[in-house]
């Protein structure tokens, strides 16, 4: 796997759930599976999960994963992204 590569496509979809903010990110499915081609043109797997923790329900985490479906299935590379509510009282 392009690490260098891969953490670009990370970056990018992390940037992409953050403009979506909070609630964006609610309206989202749980869970989201696909695979996208890279600039070099390697086919990357992308995992990502959206979890709203019951103890903190003013936060939502994005959870991506991405790899290469070969030796970094194992340990892919992962980010998250923590948004809060913009009103406490959602």
């Amino acid at each position: 796997m392009n690490r260098e590569e891969a953490t670009q496509l990370l970056d990018s979809i992390i940037a992409d759930y953050e403009r979506l903010g909070f609630d964006g990110v609610l309206s989202q499915p749980p869970r989201d599976a696909r695979q996208i081609a890279g600039p070099t043109g390697c086919e990357y797997q992308i995992e990502v999960d959206v979890v709203r923790h019951p103890r903190r329900p003013h936060f939502v985490d994005v959870i991506v994963s991405i790899d290469d479906g070969g030796f970094s299935a194992w340990c892919p590379l992962t980010k998250t992204l923590t948004l809060r509510a913009d009103r406490l009282d959602e």
